[in-house]
């Protein structure tokens, strides 16, 4: 899904995170009550929207990455995830681990933490040029050895949170609205 700009690298990228260690769900991501897995359905809704350049699917899981790269998504390990190549990895992947591009991580530009409390108020955030949004798991939030430059934090009423996939799309709307001529 990615779209070629006057430089090589994708300016505005949306990275999924998706995991297995779900509580209330297990095993998540990989549900296909529809044939397609659940986090197919997340990366095609995100590849429709027009103001992103790429999509990452971002896991510590090769059970996860190996069916992303099934559906043609780009993934990412971040550090401290399961060894990509360790042999419990390749014997769930198959081996097809060795056709997942892996690459180091660079955020650019500033690095904004949405958090579920303290920190500024999202609306009061410079978000103007090129801003990476970093979201945590949405019971454990962001670990705090994650380097950030600002804490930002989406006021809202009436409920306690929101899921991580809401709180995404506010910041994207609210960079975009920042950043009109991009």
């Amino acid at each position: 899904m990615e779209r070629t700009h006057a430089t090589d690298a994708p300016r505005t990228v949306a990275v999924i995170p998706a995991r297995l260690a779900s509580t209330r769900l297990p095993r998540k991501p990989l549900l296909r009550e529809t044939g397609k897995f659940l986090l197919e359905h997340v990366y095609e809704a995100v590849a429709r929207a027009r103001s992103l350049d790429a999509a990452i699917v971002a896991t510590d899981s090769a059970e996860i990455a190996d069916a992303a790269r099934g559906f043609g998504a780009r993934v990412a390990l971040s550090e401290g995830c399961a060894d990509p190549t360790s042999p419990k990895a390749l014997r769930a992947t198959a081996g097809s681990i060795w056709r997942v591009p892996l690459g180091p991580w660079a955020a650019e530009g500033r690095r904004v933490a949405l958090v579920a409390h303290g920190g500024s108020t999202l609306g009061q955030v410079d978000l103007r040029g090129e801003v990476t949004f970093l979201l945590g798991a949405e019971r454990d939030g962001l670990p705090d050895e994650v380097e950030r430059d600002v804490d930002a934090w989406i006021p809202i009423g009436g409920a306690e949170s929101l899921n991580v996939a809401t709180a995404g799309a506010i910041a994207l709307y609210e960079w975009r609205r920042q950043n009109p001529s991009e």
